[in-house]
């Protein structure tokens, strides 16, 4: 797709304009001028399910949901269905970074992406607390987890570290269960 960055000159109107960035393929283009996203729309390069962004604004919004740009969309006939690639799914800007691969839940579920490393390591442990060896150490990961979870933003991972307390905390009570029977047996 044709970069949608402001044409050589229009520096002034893009200070002025606010500064539009278009998401194209999951990366922000701009900035750029009201005046070139109307040209964009008209040869079809800007849609009304596109993404932008300008100062001012929290999260990127479909085009056609930004008050500013109705009038580009007003003359235009509507989008051909299934025509273009698929929106890139709105969220909070870091940056001017439209995805990030730990907001991306099928991602977090399939590699460690954003967990704590506490969290993974009471999980397995909790995992083997039966044996009762890793159940002490598995209790300790799964609290440390739980503290530095509530301590950073943006880190996962609280079902693993509570599952290692739960399991750790088990797999001790049924240990020193073990012990007093053998004490009294």
């Amino acid at each position: 797709m044709t970069d949608l960055s402001a044409q050589p000159g229009a520096g002034d109107q893009a200070s002025t304009d606010g500064g539009w960035f278009v998401a194209q393929q999951g990366t922000p283009h701009g900035p750029t001028t009201l005046p070139i996203l109307s040209q964009h729309a008209v040869a079809g390069l800007l849609r009304r399910d596109s993404l932008v962004w300008r100062a001012g604004m929290t999260h990127w919004a479909r085009a056609d949901s930004v008050p500013e740009l109705t009038p580009v969309f007003a003359t235009l006939p509507p989008d051909p269905p299934g025509g273009g690639s698929p929106p890139v799914q709105p969220g909070p800007i870091a940056g001017y970074a439209v995805g990030n691969s730990q907001d991306d839940l099928a991602m977090r579920m399939m590699l460690p992406v954003g967990r704590c490393p506490w969290a993974i390591a009471a999980g397995y442990l909790g995992l083997c607390s039966v044996l009762l060896v890793p159940a002490p150490p598995a209790l300790a990961c799964g609290i440390v987890a739980v503290i530095r979870i509530r301590k950073t933003p943006g880190l996962h991972g609280m079902g693993r570290a509570i599952f290692g307390i739960i399991m750790g905390g088990l797999g001790i009570a049924f240990g020193i269960l073990a012990l007093i029977g053998a004490a009294v047996g």
